[in-house]
């Protein structure tokens, strides 16, 4: 995937949800799916695959609900837990002004 097609999904971005399976609760049981505004997946990670550091820096982006992460990583049955989602955090944003 070239640098611009990356960002260009990226942008695209407007929710990140961990979607667990009854086999849990396993890093292997479960997946990040990265949707947009419709809910339209445009990219799913296995959940054994990110390392230490990409699972900081996504749970150090603003907004992150680390309450949904940990229920997603308790879970033991089929669900989707969002745990970021982009219109809630221009929300907050626009009432401080």
């Amino acid at each position: 995937m070239s640098d611009f097609s990356r960002h260009r999904m990226r942008s695209r971005v407007a929710k990140i949800i961990v979607e667990t399976w009854d086999t849990g609760p396993f890093p292997t049981d479960l997946c990040w799916l990265l949707a947009d505004a419709e809910d339209k997946i445009l990219f799913v990670m296995p959940g054994g695959t990110l390392d230490k550091a990409m699972l900081g820096r996504i749970g150090n982006t603003p907004g992150f609900d680390k309450a949904a992460i940990r229920r997603a990583m308790r879970s033991t049955s089929n669900a989707r837990f969002t745990v970021w989602q982009r219109d809630l955090i221009e929300a907050k944003a626009s009432t401080r002004r």
